[in-house]
């Protein structure tokens, strides 16, 4: 009677319930193949970034190398070249301001250089952060993106 309807009805809510699992199982399914399907092509788009990172890192060492070599050419050219003249004519204003003008140049090109190594720290960071989000959802893009617009 109303023991047996209710027994029922909670058969089928379980059915339902077991028919809805199974739906969703299988579409959690399809989306990991497709996540599998797509790690190669992330890792080497990240691979990518990666050489691109240290290329550019590299070169841009490379080229305070060579600025802080020729500074330092250019250095000792200018003191030899300030020894004349200070026998000659005892100072030399203009020559003054020009070693100042390379001084500020050089100053600017430190600051660049900070900021440069300060953006480096940064993404260094921000990949610890999303290494650590890949492995605690390591099937799962969804829940990373949803972690993410919480924490903002």
């Amino acid at each position: 009677t109303a023991l047996n309807r209710k027994l029922i009805q909670v058969k089928k809510n379980q059915q339902t319930s077991a028919n809805t699992l199974a739906e969703q199982s299988m579409a959690l399914e399809d989306h990991s193949r497709i996540l599998k399907g797509m790690v190669p092509y992330i890792k080497q788009i990240d691979t990518k970034m990666d050489k691109s990172l240290n290329t550019a890192t590299e070169l841009h060492k490379e080229q305070i190398s060579a600025f802080e070599t020729g500074m330092r050419q250019q250095s000792v050219k200018l003191e030899a070249s300030k020894d004349v003249l200070d026998i000659h004519t005892d100072y030399n204003k203009q020559h003054q301001e020009k070693l100042q003008d390379q001084m500020l140049i050089a100053q600017k090109h430190q600051e660049e250089m900070s900021l440069f190594k300060q953006q480096l720290d940064e993404l260094r960071l921000l990949r610890s952060e999303d290494e650590k989000l890949k492995k605690l959802f390591p099937s799962s893009n969804c829940n990373r993106t949803v972690l993410l617009n919480n924490d903002a």
